[in-house]
């Protein structure tokens, strides 16, 4: 009978350490997936991911407009297609209609925004980065390049 109660104390105590041990693995595991969500949360906003484009920016008045026009782009700031539509303006971005759909929820629900970027010119969506040359056809807008 005392073999019988030291078998169970030593279960008792095994199945406590594995415990312990399950409960520090699932730490670590949250304690790694924390770091990584928050280093690409502050990548995010530190400005070195936001893409450069070096080649020829739509100028004011182009950009001016396709606004005009009704053409809005909508995207997300953590997107980097979007990045790269917004690069494609330089400066000029400013004056496109631009919805963030991070913080515009909504708004992109409501137009049915299920990828980004997407620009809605006519009505119609179009999907991916644009080419300038291509935001000129179908808004028609006369590409002018600055810089």
């Amino acid at each position: 009978m005392g073999e019988e109660w030291l078998d169970a104390k030593e279960y008792e105590k095994s199945k406590k350490k594995a415990k312990k041990a399950q409960s520090a693995k699932a730490f670590t595991v949250l304690v790694v997936l924390g770091a990584f969500l928050l280093a690409a949360f502050l990548y995010s906003q530190s400005g070195l991911a936001h893409a450069t484009y070096d080649g020829p920016q739509a100028s004011e008045e182009f950009a001016e407009c396709i606004t005009d026009s009704g053409a809005i782009f909508y995207g997300a700031f953590w997107c980097s297609h979007c990045q790269n539509q917004k690069a494609l303006f330089g400066n000029s971005i400013e004056k496109i209609n631009f919805i963030d759909c991070g913080a515009s929820e909504d708004a992109c629900t409501r137009a049915g925004i299920t990828a980004y970027p997407t620009w809605i010119i006519g009505g119609e969506k179009y999907l991916g980065t644009q080419s300038l040359e291509t935001l000129a056809e179908l808004t028609g807008c006369g590409l002018s390049k600055a810089g």
